[in-house]
């Protein structure tokens, strides 16, 4: 219930609160869709993905805790209008930065939004993926793709780095999910991925023909953000206002390895 409140105020803070949402998680992945449906048990949950093996194991999480509020499809994220449903709530985490074209798939979840509803984005940032760009370029020189023998071709490779990399500082954030390797395949071996900037992400919302509400974390993106500074330092900053601003402290902080 504290979950389903928070969510509520964050995205709807003048709307009196209900639990009875229609949401839809667009690419469910293994268990996107299952999480949803648990956490708002009163809520209509449609999960898609375009992997076989993903929805099965959200089927497999739906059966063992019985979540007979979801509700599981195949289908590509820019043919959801073929679902016949709108929604309250879209969850799209991870997808749109590898589709061909971005925009597409963002405006196509636009068509199946209510006129008050709010769509939920991740996409990668740009800057601090400087070093991981860097590596795919070498990772495709030198053939790889994504079979085993290549992904510990790749972790041999991180292993010899030189601490100066520009990788280096992404590696020690994403530790934990370049552990693994679907994340390594996921990170360097992926076969279409972008990055976006502050500007990049209001101009995908634009193209969307779609009204940007704000970041998820806004602290990175506001003064507020950057701790101890000279005054003079700060009030030039504070001088500075939405778009400039966000720019500004993306720039500055060089931390938005994803833009939610």
């Amino acid at each position: 219930d504290r979950e389903t409140r928070d969510l509520y105020r964050a995205f709807w803070p003048a709307e009196t609160y209900r639990e009875d949402l229609d949401i839809l998680v667009a690419g469910c992945g293994t268990l996107g869709a299952a999480a949803f449906a648990f956490l708002y048990p009163q809520a209509r949950v449609v999960g898609v993905d375009v992997s076989t093996t993903s929805l099965n194991h959200e089927e497999f999480l739906k059966s063992k805790h019985a979540l007979h509020n979801l509700t599981l499809k195949q289908c590509r994220l820019e043919e959801i209008a073929s679902l016949g449903k709108e929604f309250d709530f879209i969850s799209c985490t991870g997808v749109l930065h590898h589709l061909a074209d971005p925009g597409v798939g963002l405006r196509a979840l636009g068509t199946v939004l209510r006129s008050e509803g709010v769509i939920s984005v991740l996409v990668y940032g740009q800057y601090p993926r400087a070093g991981v760009y860097m590596l795919q370029e070498l990772f495709a020189l030198m053939g790889l793709e994504q079979k085993e023998q290549d992904i510990q071709t790749v972790r041999e490779m991180l292993s010899v780095l030189g601490p100066d990399h520009p990788v280096q500082p992404y590696l020690r954030r994403a530790a934990k999910d370049l552990s693994s390797p679907n994340g390594l395949v996921d990170t360097f071996l992926h076969k279409r991925d972008r990055a976006y900037t502050v500007s990049d992400c209001l101009a995908l919302v634009e193209e969307a023909d779609l009204a940007f509400q704000g970041w998820e974390e806004n602290i990175f993106y506001h003064a507020d953000g950057i701790g101890p500074a000279p005054a003079a330092l700060r009030a030039r900053l504070e001088q500075l206002e939405g778009p400039p601003l966000w720019q500004a402290m993306e720039l500055m902080h060089c931390m938005q390895a994803m833009h939610r």
